[in-house]
């Protein structure tokens, strides 16, 4: 009811036809014995001519700019309100911007009124630089890096969905770690299908090495190891970092990887399985 009261409030005289398609636009129960007459095209239209009413009025106040972005998937009615909307709204104050793919353009890109501003295609520079600058400071494999810029072909839609792609798909794993420094370490998995990559990080360093020393190796990790239950003996990672090569191995029939190899001459590791 308080929403129904603002409502009619703020629309005034100029509005108060408009109310009813308001509040159905906001699933508020419309109390109009004509709405409920309506067929589902006349409430359509209705709700249009709403809508750009109140966009015009708005206007009245101070130039109006109306943002859209994604265009390329825009749905069919909400593209119909638009396209009414474009139309309706040429001498008026303003402005209607949309960003969309050049192959769906958008039934109101067209006419005097309309015109279209193209951005050139990003260099493979510019790509690598975007990649970059998304994952802030995860570091990727190059030959990675090169493949998103030829499969992207300098669309930065392409970038950022590729990329959010890679990080937003898959599932965390959170692996056993098992020896005498194991409460000094985490290692978790993710895992989208066949491809697989671990992460390392050690922790609490002062339990690991003196502060002239680095935690690398037998001495400091001595046989604490970490188990995948998910991959076999055999399997190979590759160490982005430092470009290392680690092999699993079976221990007791598990399929196991050393601390001390992961971390033989770098404090941090991240792996990706690479057969």
């Amino acid at each position: 009811d308080q929403i129904g009261h603002k409502i009619k409030e703020v629309a005034g005289q100029d509005l108060a036809q408009m109310i009813p398609f308001y509040l159905s636009l906001l699933s508020i129960k419309v109390e109009e014995p004509k709405f409920d007459t309506l067929e589902p095209e006349g409430r359509k239209f209705g709700t249009f001519e709403a809508i750009k009413d109140l966009m015009i009025s708005l206007s009245k106040q101070r130039p109006l700019v109306v943002f859209l972005e994604d265009v390329h998937w825009i749905d069919k009615i909400s593209e119909a309100l638009f396209t009414y909307f474009a139309r309706c709204i040429i001498d008026h104050p303003i402005l209607m911007l949309s960003a969309y793919r050049p192959e769906r353009a958008p039934t109101w890109a067209q006419g005097a009124h309309y015109q279209r501003l193209g951005l050139e295609t990003l260099s493979s520079k510019s790509s690598i630089k975007l990649v970059r600058n998304m994952l802030n400071v995860i570091a990727l494999d190059p030959a990675l890096e090169k493949k998103i810029v030829e499969k992207t072909a300098g669309n930065p839609f392409f970038v950022e969905e590729i990329v959010r792609e890679l990080f937003d798909r898959g599932e965390y794993i959170t692996l056993e770690v098992i020896g005498e420094k194991a409460d000094n370490v985490c290692v978790f998995a993710r895992r989208t299908g066949s491809a697989c990559g671990l992460v390392i990080a050690p922790r609490f360093f002062t339990q690991l090495a003196q502060p002239e020393d680095f935690p690398f190796g037998a001495d400091t990790w001595k046989d604490t190891y970490f188990a995948i239950a998910f991959n076999e003996k055999g399997s190979r990672y590759r160490n982005i970092f430092t470009d290392e090569i680690i092999t699993a191995k079976d221990y007791k029939g598990a399929t196991i990887i050393y601390l001390s190899e992961v971390f033989s001459n770098f404090p941090v590791a991240c792996l990706d399985r690479i057969d």
